[in-house]
């Protein structure tokens, strides 16, 4: 009897301690169906966040800007780019507490070139210059007033870019011609939208401009829209670095962005 009782109080010793380790939470997430503990996007795009927790009974979010969350699966978003620690801590049947931590590197869009591939304009129409050549350049306003004189020119709209000029450009030119910019210009995904007044302020006004001999300023191609303009985010990806916004296609240029 005695020999049973030495060989049962371990037993259940052994049992006790695996049942304790059973229901020890586990805690675990994945930035959608990415297992790395460090996850690259760009401001404002969106990322689900997967948990794979064992063993929860409920679960808290620390996104690392200040923002928490007990969604079971929360949706990660960024406005401002930096580096944010996400935290993930769950919480056992018995009270215990288990908490992970990845990380999230957010980066911006930056203007490295405007990229043209045609500059067209008809002498005499109105609107557009009455000469063969003029200087040629793009600038990007805030949309925030809907009153445009002729040729979509909006001097009331705050200029927030400029580029370099490019000097004596012909009316009908096919040949490529890329401006680069050298200072560090964010371009707002959110404000990539046609200049239309249900989008006032919350949308750039994005003109190829030119200038004619006399210091007439014309808009030759904006995101204002009408005749057939195709406007929008061309191409992006972040693993390879880039990020493109056309406009055209009378006079065609792109927004050459990466990410940094």
């Amino acid at each position: 009897m005695k020999n049973n009782l030495f060989l049962i109080v371990p037993a259940l010793a052994i049992l006790s301690a695996c049942t304790k380790e059973d229901v020890k939470p586990v805690a675990d997430f994945n930035f959608r169906d990415e297992t790395a503990s460090t996850f690259v996007m760009a401001t404002s795009d969106t990322c689900s966040l997967i948990n794979k927790s064992q063993k929860a009974q409920s679960v808290s979010w620390d996104l690392g800007d200040g923002r928490k969350s007990t969604d079971p699966k929360p949706i990660l978003s960024y406005d401002k780019s930096g580096t944010y620690a996400v935290t993930l801590t769950i919480t056992g049947k018995d009270g215990q507490n288990t908490t992970f931590s990845k990380s999230v590197i957010v980066k911006d869009r930056v203007l490295r070139s405007i990229d043209i591939s045609t500059v067209q304009w008809e002498k005499g129409i109105n609107g557009w210059p009455n000469t063969s050549k003029a200087d040629i350049y793009l600038q990007i306003q805030k949309y925030s007033d809907a009153a445009m004189t002729e040729g979509y020119l909006c001097s009331s709209c705050p200029v927030l870019y400029t580029s370099p000029v490019v000097k004596d450009v012909e009316h009908k030119t096919i040949v490529g011609i890329s401006i680069p910019v050298n200072e560090k210009i964010v371009i707002d995904k959110r404000l990539i939208k046609f200049a239309y007044p249900e989008n006032l302020n919350n949308a750039y006004l994005i003109s190829l401009m030119a200038k004619d001999a006399n210091g007439n300023t014309y808009c030759l191609q904006s995101n204002r829209g009408g005749g057939g303009t195709n406007f929008g985010v061309l191409y992006e990806n972040v693993a390879k670095n880039k990020f493109v916004v056309q406009n055209g296609p009378f006079s065609d240029y792109k927004l050459v962005c990466d990410f940094e």
